[in-house]
């Protein structure tokens, strides 16, 4: 057997989606009070109140090292020109998160230490590349300032130093001297705020080992084990990873909420961080209105981009329900060989999802959560736990290595499938950026969206009952006509982009890039007689006989006909 808790800090792209996705009741908002100017007086929050929101927290858990890195070097801002700025900017967001969370017992503050060994790999490799990139961006600097210079342009810029993100790890002076502003900061707060009083404040720097979350899981783990420990405290854990998530899991902890930031994808002609600031500025109208303060205002308008993204919770607590519901067929009477106990089934759980990413070890190339992965995983676990004898992982974090085998064999059953169908779909989407690459102005359509079209023209047209039943000897001439006319619209239309097929017959030899006037009136009964279909043909065969002035003329008339 392996002990496996010692890899539960999971990075897993895409987990976090997936899982609000899937259980969507366990994402909540979070409501915020904030500082506001009456009458150009400030108005001080009373954190001793009840938390708006309706649900009070025993006590607050934060990972430092995710306010650090957006404070001391943000994507979305301009940076800190000095490293005090970082340290307030620092101590404001933690003010933001203690008024929106008004903790009653515990506030429990970590800084990562010295990571494990696999950790620092990771780490080390990251680290050595944001190096080699800044390098490589000074010196391209450079190099063009001085060709400024010498063409006598006059560059009117110096080289600003470039504030080095590597310095947030354990053991540097950076860190010793945010370590000691966040002590007397918490000195500070505990001397001059009621809510500050009565509660344990918990700070771990970076001179004790272990990465943040490790040492806030090892204090509940710890905490549990206590005489007189109170199960119904409830916990509020803030931190944007996805593997807050498991590790909120394997506490096993009935009251347990992760907070975080909303992060949006950005989405075509947009940007997330407006639609956060957006979502941010109607929560903030909500609440002015309904406190009814007529003229409110941030006391500092320069704190803007503390509250930029509204804070969401997600209920591990709710989690559970819904994986108790999901698990439900245990439950069955004489499904199960041995004892169904549900905390086992979510070690179980959190120990598959292993598989699918983790920051100390590859996932399997087999599995991937866009592609249904945990989904897979849940089913094929439904299906082999009865036959197992016993849950895949025991108490203590025990890994049951014979019941692993047997269920990543059945996973290994479909890695060729899988990597056959994954080969394929990486070829098609190939093929159409190579297709799409000649005139970016506009995609070609592929051979499936192409008939998709077509079909859809011609059940338009058998609506308005402009096709006549097939086999008959006038819908053989009108089918060998319109052949004629679409293989010629299709040559000319290609290079512009235009592609029409015909669904009805098969594709005809390349004809004349002139398009023949039509000789009869059987011509007027090939396109509907109304409608988009109608003008897209028409459109179509104006495009195709633009060198024929007196073919469009003709093709022209007959479409003026048929409307």
């Amino acid at each position: 057997t392996t002990n496996f808790w010692q890899f539960t800090t999971m990075g897993v792209p895409a987990f976090y989606r997936w899982l609000s996705e899937k259980f969507p009741k366990i994402v909540m908002d979070i409501l915020e009070r904030r500082v506001s100017v009456v009458n150009g007086e400030p108005t001080p929050l009373d954190l001793t109140e009840p938390n708006p929101n309706g649900q009070e927290y025993d006590n607050l858990y934060i990972d430092m090292n995710g306010l650090i890195h957006p404070c001391s070097h943000p994507e979305d801002r301009e940076a800190p020109t000095t490293e005090a700025e970082m340290y307030t900017n620092v101590t404001k967001y933690l003010d933001r998160l203690f008024a929106a969370v008004r903790p009653r017992r515990l506030v429990y503050l970590a800084i990562d230490g010295v990571a494990p060994r696999a950790k620092m790999n990771q780490q080390r490799s990251r680290r050595f590349r944001a190096a080699i990139d800044a390098k490589e961006k000074s010196k391209m600097l450079k190099e063009v300032l001085q060709e400024m210079e010498d063409l006598g342009m006059g560059s009117g810029q110096e080289e600003k130093a470039v504030w080095d993100s590597n310095v947030i790890t354990p053991g540097t002076e950076f860190m010793y001297r945010l370590s000691l502003f966040v002590w007397f900061y918490i000195l500070d707060r505990m001397n001059k705020h009621a809510a500050w009083r009565n509660i344990i404040v918990i700070f771990s720097d970076a001179n004790e080992p272990g990465e943040g979350e490790h040492k806030i899981m090892q204090y509940i783990r710890t905490q549990r084990s206590l005489e007189g420990y109170d199960p119904n405290q409830s916990h509020i854990l803030h931190g944007l990873d996805a593997d807050l998530i498991m590790l909120a899991l394997a506490t096993h902890e009935p009251h347990f909420t992760i907070l975080r930031e909303l992060v949006l994808p950005p989405r075509r002609g947009g940007d997330s961080n407006q639609r956060t600031m957006d979502i941010q500025k109607q929560m903030m109208a909500e609440q002015i209105k309904s406190e009814q303060i007529a003229a409110a205002a941030l006391c500092n308008p320069e704190d803007e981009w503390v509250y930029a993204k509204p804070l969401q919770a997600v209920g591990i607590s709710i989690l559970r329900d819904y994986l108790m519901n999901e698990f439900k067929c245990f439950r069955l009477p004489g499904y199960l060989p041995f004892v169904y106990d549900f905390e086992r089934v979510i070690d179980d759980f959190v120990f598959m999802c292993f598989f699918v990413g983790n920051d100390f070890l590859p996932h399997l190339p087999s599995l991937d959560i866009r592609d249904g992965a945990i989904d897979f995983l849940i089913e094929l676990y439904k299906q082999l736990l009865p036959s197992l004898g016993g849950y895949i992982t025991s108490p203590g974090g025990k890994v049951n290595l014979r019941e692993v085998d047997v269920l990543l064999g059945r996973v290994g059953e479909i890695e060729d499938e899988v990597f056959k169908r994954r080969r394929v779909a990486n070829e098609q989407e190939e093929n159409r950026q190579r297709r799409g690459h000649g005139n970016p102005q506009h995609v070609r359509l592929t051979e499936k969206e192409r008939a998709t079209r077509d079909q859809a023209v011609v059940e338009h047209a058998m609506k308005n009952d402009r096709i006549v039943e097939a086999g008959s000897s006038k819908q053989e001439a009108l089918d060998g006509k319109r052949a004629r006319l679409l293989a010629t619209i299709e040559g000319e239309g290609s290079a512009v982009g235009v592609s029409l097929s015909n669904t009805r017959t098969p594709a005809p030899s390349p004809a004349p890039s002139a398009v023949s006037a039509p000789d009869d009136e059987s011509d007027a009964e090939l396109f509907p007689s109304s409608g988009d279909a109608n003008n897209t043909a028409c459109a179509a065969n104006n495009t195709a006989c633009a060198a024929n002035n007196t073919a469009c003329a003709a093709n022209n008339t007959a479409c003026a006909a048929n409307n």
